[in-house]
């Protein structure tokens, strides 16, 4: 009995060691490596859209963010779109469980989120995007 209990608490050792080092690893990252990585080239703000592109079309709250993000990437606004399911890594270091959200990125890291398709979602994206294009 003492043998599996120094086994359990060796593996759990390794665990958090793992789990730390990796936590370390990330923090590490360079801001503009954390940019690269998500697809988004240069610095400054840039939008990260998770969404079904699917539902581009729809005319529910999930559609009208779509449309609207990808018209602003259209003026000009670095624009990177993932597909849920389809960049594991990205959405999991930006800890991203709903679809749509929509990342305000800065040199990589996350001024503002928004998730969900609710009427007020949908303005506070669009009232964000147009704040976005009067600052360039």
């Amino acid at each position: 009995m003492k043998r599996n209990w120094f086994a359990a608490a060796g593996v759990a050792l390794i665990v958090v060691a793992i789990v730390t080092y990796k936590r370390w690893n990330q923090v590490q990252t360079p801001v503009s490596e954390q940019a690269k990585s998500a697809g988004i080239s240069g610095t400054g703000r840039s939008i990260l859209l998770i969404a079904d592109p699917r539902e581009a079309n729809e005319s529910d709250g999930c559609g009208e963010i779509i449309r609207m993000v990808r018209a602003a990437g259209a003026r000009g606004i670095p624009l990177r779109e993932v597909a849920p399911g389809r960049a594991p890594g990205l959405t999991s270091r930006y800890q991203v469980v709903v679809s749509p959200s929509v990342l305000v990125l800065e040199n990589g890291d996350v001024l503002k989120r928004y998730e969900g398709e609710s009427p007020e979602t949908v303005e506070s994206i669009r009232t964000e995007l147009h704040a976005i294009e009067e600052h360039r």
